[in-house]
């Protein structure tokens, strides 16, 4: 790839295909700023990636205050991890995997001067990416709360299916009398009456 800074695009030596590009600005309190980087180890032993400097920034600021651990998904709903500060580990919530992450020193980026109509696109971009972000995290909870009622709904069916079917199967086998003393006493109550009635006739 090549990235065309005058139109802003980055184009692909190989296939030609164009893909649009755009400055983001960050605090000098940020990785970038202070001249530093999280990355995350790869499938390969020193096969290290970066991590996107959104998540970059959340992860220095839990840094900077001595935090132990981070549920990034509470920023970023698509990224299910806790980061734990102690021994430097991303793990994942639904599998518990664990893959190493480091801090490491780089260059700083450049320090520059914007125009208030930058400072604005930056902060609705930021405000927009929130937004979806809230979003996204109540619409998971709402699956969330669907599926443990659907869950519950299924288990009470399958208990009344499941004593029903034993029931039936019990009366099947043992018969009636074994039933009544099972399940209930009235009819045997009611047969024991009428076999005293039949004595006292004879």
């Amino acid at each position: 790839f090549f990235i065309n800074m005058t139109t802003f695009e980055q184009c692909c030596e190989s296939t030609g295909a164009k893909y649009t590009v755009r400055r983001e600005f960050y605090p000098h309190t940020s990785p970038a700023g202070k001249g530093v980087k999280w990355e995350w180890e790869g499938e390969e032993t020193d096969d290290w990636h970066t991590y996107d400097m959104e998540v970059q920034v959340v992860l220095e600021d839990s840094w900077c205050k001595k935090e132990q651990t981070i549920d990034i998904s509470k920023y970023f709903p698509g990224c299910p991890y806790i980061m734990n500060f102690c021994n430097l580990t991303q793990v994942r919530k639904t599998s518990g995997f664990v893959r190493p992450m480091r801090r490491i020193q780089q260059a700083a980026y450049p320090m520059i001067r914007l125009t208030q109509a930058e400072i604005a696109a930056m902060l609705g971009r930021r405000e927009e990416r929130r937004r979806l972000a809230e979003e996204e995290v109540e619409r998971r909870n709402r699956i969330n709360k669907q599926n443990k009622r659907s869950k519950s709904r299924d288990r009470a069916i399958m208990e009344l299916k499941g004593k029903k079917t034993m029931k039936n199967l019990v009366n099947t086998l043992l018969g009636k009398e074994h039933k009544n003393f099972m399940f209930g006493s009235k009819d045997h109550k009611d047969d024991t009456i009428e076999s005293r009635r039949g004595r006292r006739e004879r």
